[in-house]
């Protein structure tokens, strides 16, 4: 295999819940709050209902054919140019995902920090910095994710805690008065984000106890569930539903209220750099996979090689894409929810039937 390093089950817990909760706190909250209001709560239920069908599909197909991942195991399945242009298809969203993750992290920097930096700044230095771990291989990841995810979880609940005496329960009043129309809208957003964790198809065979795999994985998108959904409620509870539809980046906006006294204030600049270290993380992972996808379509023997091109590629596509924060927030609330299920949900559907029809022709052919 080109990558011989093995992830444990904390490790890949880790992994997922910093994919699940970084990037989703800052593209989640405004507008599934906008469609589902008070029950918010709902859509996240049916959020993490869609990604466990999407997992336990990974899951049967990486034990069925490990220990090859998604991108080789399309070839195995659909046959070799079918297979080709189905993984090529998997690898072009994580490096897709990956330049979303960079812009949205870099529009961050320049609401909160510097409005007069150009995002190129952003966007190569976050691409260069997440290219050294690349290099350096799952394990360097996964050890990072074990270091910047507890401190995720950690001021994710201070920050919560923090701001519980600043919630008016009226804000998250009428309870189901939202049509179910608008909640199974409100809940496209987040199953897209969280099916972003298709990365599980690729990571599947480096797992130490493979088996165990599936347990880990929604143990992960568990926890930064509840942890989004505690955002969004108390983000309601303080701004109101209006107030939380029309922020930009709620989550900060919830930071820069915790004053304790005079001895605890600007606690959003650490949420903000833990934050972006847990958008790091997601980041560095979509380009492992992209790279180590890339690298086994085309047969090669290290991945090496694919590092620095596929930077390049992120890089242009985080700054060609959208022209301003304004494009990019449209990208992700109207076109992405449906982008994105139609390969994490539908791709992965399609090759889980033809699995299955295979196996059963097979099992014909033996029986005459």
């Amino acid at each position: 295999m080109l990558e011989d390093g093995k992830i444990s089950s904390k490790q890949y817990f880790l992994i997922i819940f910093s994919v699940i909760l970084s990037v989703s706190i800052f593209s989640v909250p405004a507008p599934t709050v906008a469609l589902a209001r008070q029950e918010v709560w709902i859509a996240m239920v049916i959020a993490v209902f869609v990604d466990g069908v999407v997992a336990a599909t990974l899951y049967y197909l990486g034990l069925k054919y490990f220990p090859q991942s998604l991108v080789q195991y399309c070839s195995t399945i659909l046959g070799r140019i079918p297979g080709k242009i189905t993984g090529a298809v998997f690898i072009w969203f994580f490096i897709h995902v990956a330049a979303i993750t960079v812009r949205i992290l870099g529009d961050f920097m320049i609401t909160a920090v510097m409005p007069q930096t150009p995002i190129l700044v952003f966007a190569v230095t976050l691409v260069i910095l997440s290219a050294s771990a690349v290099r350096n291989g799952l394990e360097i990841i996964a050890r990072l994710a074990e270091l910047i995810g507890p401190v995720l979880i950690l001021f994710s609940l201070l920050t919560i805690g923090l701001v519980l005496k600043d919630v008016n329960p009226d804000n998250l009043k009428p309870l189901f008065h939202t049509g179910l129309i608008d909640i199974l809208k409100a809940s496209l957003i987040p199953s897209s984000w969280f099916g972003v964790c298709v990365i599980m198809g690729m990571l599947l065979p480096y797992h130490d106890k493979p088996q165990k795999t599936f347990v880990a994985k929604m143990g992960g998108v568990i926890t930064g569930t509840i942890l989004l959904t505690a955002f969004m409620l108390v983000q309601m509870g303080v701004f109101g539903v209006h107030g939380t539809a029309s922020l930009t980046f709620p989550s900060y906006s919830l930071a820069r209220m915790i004053h304790l006294g005079d001895f605890v204030e600007r606690i959003e600049v650490v949420m903000m750099v833990i934050w972006l270290g847990g958008g790091f993380i997601t980041l560095t992972v979509l380009y492992y996979v992209a790279v180590l996808g890339t690298s086994q379509l085309l047969n090669l023997k290290s991945f090496q090689p694919v590092v620095i091109p596929v930077g390049i590629v992120i890089i242009g596509l985080s700054i060609m894409l959208f022209s301003n924060h304004i494009d990019l927030k449209a990208f992700i609330n109207k076109v992405f929810p449906f982008y994105a299920l139609s390969i994490e949900g539908g791709l992965t559907t399609v090759l889980l039937i033809i699995a299955l029809l295979r196996r059963g022709t097979a099992k014909k052919a033996n029986r005459k």
